[in-house]
């Protein structure tokens, strides 16, 4: 028992590529960020358009339109598939980053772990490195399920990554539960 009495919950979570994948792949893909690739999708719509418009145009003998409209499509189909391409990629820039950054902090991953117990007022965690942290339940904004994680966002994209199938102390069905009375007001998405 420590100083703060017995943990309701103890879940431990050791970084790797994938599950950092994992996480970003969850918030990236999520449903504001699909509504803003639709809109982005909205110029390659209206660049087709003007591309079937070309054709036709051309067809009908006028060049000078074809000539007018080839340079605005192909710059916005162009920009349109750089943008979905760096938003796809993205998840596994930021993994690569973020790896990179555990390596500098702690001189590699095997040796890190990180363990988060659940108070009744606060989750401390403690790294293997020595490192603490205390949160306070209200700081949580969302908690967000995914095959292998349960994700706590804070604010400024600060992310509390525990695997599901690392509890050390009470199980998950019940986690879930806690989690809901702590935070009455946060956002949840389970699996």
């Amino acid at each position: 028992m420590s100083e703060y009495g017995e943990a309701r919950f103890e879940v431990s979570f050791s970084p790797t590529k994938e599950l950092i994948l994992e996480m970003q792949r969850a918030f990236l893909f999520s449903g504001r960020n699909l509504c803003y690739l639709a809109l982005g999708l909205l110029p390659l719509y209206e660049a087709g358009k003007h591309w079937h418009d070309v054709i036709q145009w051309n067809q009908d003998g006028f060049a000078e339109y074809a000539v007018q409209m080839i340079p605005w499509a192909i710059y916005w189909t162009a920009l349109l598939l750089a943008v979905v391409a760096v938003w796809y990629f993205m998840p596994a820039l930021y993994a690569r980053r973020y790896m990179n950054q555990v390596r500098e902090m702690y001189g590699g991953f095997k040796e890190v772990a990180i363990a988060y117990r659940f108070y009744e007022d606060k989750i401390r965690t403690e790294g293997t490195t020595g490192t603490k942290m205390e949160v306070e339940y209200r700081q949580i904004i969302r908690v967000k399920e995914t095959e292998h994680l349960i994700l706590l966002k804070r604010k400024k994209n600060l992310v509390h990554m525990l695997e599901k199938d690392k509890f050390i102390r009470g199980d998950l069905t019940d986690f879930r539960a806690f989690l809901m009375e702590k935070m009455p007001d946060g956002k949840f998405r389970w699996q």
